[in-house]
């Protein structure tokens, strides 16, 4: 995995984000059809922490033997799992785009010029949502940059899963 995209845009702002070296994302479905060892899956379930959607789990590096770690990310089924302040985020393979009516035609174009394929498709409230071929979260981010910087639409963002810990308890005042 490159760490080609360290950043993304929230409210027109960059925000740095650094690749976790702890934690890797594993999209399980992907890597399950690609006939990931069964005795694998269960050393690891212990760690997992399950996302929302999409099938993705979050597992420390040190649980994934090298040789295996290689072999999901010649397959294509690691994520980078990234940090911004004291959270974790995990990209998904799918960017938001929001883009009054009229620079459609402008965004497809970008998209085209950004040279990482993706599927677009329209949503019911306006975004268009584009999915990079590759099924890579890194390449949702790279794209999502990209078509930001091009054409400044609204919005243009990775879809993530923010991983915050849990606040320490706070002793009550009575």
């Amino acid at each position: 995995m490159n760490a080609r995209s360290t950043y993304y845009y929230a409210g027109r702002e960059r925000v740095p984000l650094e690749l976790d070296g702890d934690y890797v994302a594993i999209n399980m479905g992907h890597a399950k059809a690609r006939g990931l060892d069964p005795e694998f899956v269960a050393s690891i379930r212990p760690h997992m922490s399950v996302l929302p959607g999409g099938g993705l789990v979050v597992v420390p590096t040190a649980v994934v033997p090298e040789t295996i770690r290689a072999g999901l990310e010649k397959a294509g089924t690691l994520q980078p799992v990234y940090r911004s302040g004291a959270a974790r985020m995990v990209p998904y393979p799918e960017v938001r785009v929001h883009v009054e009516p009229g620079e459609k035609r402008k965004l497809l174009s970008t998209v085209k010029a950004s040279k990482i394929p993706a599927d677009v498709s329209p949503e019911d409230h306006g975004d268009i949502v584009l999915r990079p071929r590759s099924g890579s979260g890194e390449d949702a981010l790279a794209l999502a940059n990209f078509v930001y910087e091009k054409t400044r639409p609204e919005m243009a963002q990775a879809r993530f899963v923010r991983i915050v810990p849990r606040p320490d308890a706070q002793p009550r005042v009575r």
